[in-house]
């Protein structure tokens, strides 16, 4: 897939993405893929933004 990263955090876990790029700007209505990367775990999925 291919595609442009539009958030990155290492906060602590509980952390929620707004549906916002890296400089603040809401992002378009769209499936957007994630990468969660922690001690031992991966996870990989999509979520459906709906504006």
């Amino acid at each position: 897939r291919w595609g442009v990263e539009v958030y990155q955090s290492n906060q602590v876990p509980g952390e929620r993405w707004d549906g916002r790029s890296f400089s603040g700007q809401a992002l378009n209505t769209g499936v957007y893929f994630f990468v969660l990367e922690g001690d031992g775990v991966d996870y990989r999925g999509a979520v459906t933004l709906i504006r």
